[in-house]
């Protein structure tokens, strides 16, 4: 096991954040005087040699970071219990380790595991954010994918506070186990199916009222046609997961399949879509 810890201004956090998180096994963040301090932990010196080429192409030299070896240990773990609660307008959530000694309704229990979704990256509460926005439109809309559902928070999301039924996607087995596990914290397991899948490509049912989208870049353009033609007539799709200029490729991509744009947020350059097919 080795890690690799990286100083940078608060200025650069998303930069640093990304490269960082691309191939590290967990990540640990803190600040001091002014300056972030990130501690990736990786299991493989292949997938050190790659990060410290994208810390390199980013301008960060070794006068920015430190490499070295540390004792075997679960530090995915040690590194989501010091995430503190997250608290949006109508929800809140909890990693396993925040004991609430009087569970609400809008409490979401969450371990995120090896799998993506603790609730407090930018793009995670973008998509919360624009599931609300939907469901205050429409609350009828049923047929609901959640595509790439990592730690599964959004599929709970809707389950515990909408009360639909959402069929988890994900090509990694782990993340399906960790979405099956989180869902039944939240007693939501009737409620949310779970199918390891690459993509829609197992997915006979096309038409769906909403999908959801927090996944990255390049996937995102290349199941766009997909996931057009896998909603029926007025339906919504929620894109996340984009950072900075990136929005503008998606929507263009999008729009020359026939969706419309309805809503562009932005929370510290990270972008999220919410898209109408008419």
């Amino acid at each position: 096991m080795w890690q690799i810890e990286l100083k940078c201004a608060i200025s650069n956090f998303h930069i640093a954040d990304e490269v960082i998180s691309c191939y590290a096994s967990a990540v640990n963040i803190s600040k001091k005087k002014g300056l972030l301090f990130f501690t990736g932990y990786f299991t493989s010196y292949k997938s050190i040699n790659k990060t410290i080429d994208l810390l390199k192409l980013n301008h960060f030299d070794s006068v920015n970071f430190i490499l070295s070896k540390v004792k075997k240990n679960n530090w995915v773990k040690r590194s989501q219990e010091n995430l503190p609660s997250v608290n949006t307008s109508f929800i809140n959530i909890h990693g396993t380790h925040i004991k609430i000694k009087n569970q609400r309704f809008n409490d979401i229990i969450l371990n995120a595991g090896n799998a993506f979704g603790s609730g407090h990256h930018e793009s995670t509460l973008n998509a919360i954010y624009l599931i609300n926005l939907v469901m205050k439109k429409n609350n009828s809309l049923k047929n609901i994918i959640d595509l790439g559902c990592g730690s599964g928070i959004l599929s709970i999301v809707i389950a515990k506070i909408f009360k639909k039924k959402v069929l988890a996607l994900d090509n990694d087995p782990l993340s399906c186990e960790t979405t099956l596990k989180n869902a039944a914290y939240n007693k939501t397991d009737k409620l949310i199916k779970v199918k390891l899948s690459n993509g829609l490509n197992k997915v006979n049912n096309r038409n769906f009222q909403l999908i959801l989208a927090n996944i990255l870049f390049k996937p995102l353009l290349e199941m766009s046609l997909s996931i057009y033609n896998h909603l029926s007539p007025k339906s919504y799709v929620i894109l996340s997961g984009i950072y900075l200029s990136e929005h503008l490729v998606i929507a263009n991509k999008f729009a020359s399949h026939g969706f419309k744009v309805i809503k562009i947020i932005n929370k510290n350059s990270w972008k999220s879509l919410l898209l109408y097919k008419e």
